[in-house]
C-alpha cells in the first residue's frame, strides 16, 4: 500500500486546495504504481492523510 506524506507551510493552502492536491497526487501515484493494471485497482489502497 503506497503511503503519501505531503508537508506544506501552515496556512499556505485552503481546505479546497489541500483536497485537490491529495486527490491529484493519489491519482498519479495509483496510476504509476498500478501499471500495467488499471489505477482503479490500487486507488482504494492508497492513503494520503492531511
Amino acid at each position: 500500500m503506497p503511503f503519501i506524506n505531503i508537508k506544506v507551510l501552515k496556512g499556505t493552502l485552503s481546505e479546497e486546495k489541500k483536497k485537490e492536491m491529495i486527490s491529484r497526487v493519489t491519482e498519479t501515484v495509483a496510476e504509476i504504481e498500478a501499471r500495467p493494471n488499471p489505477k482503479e485497482n490500487l486507488q482504494p489502497y492508497t492513503w494520503c492523510p492531511y
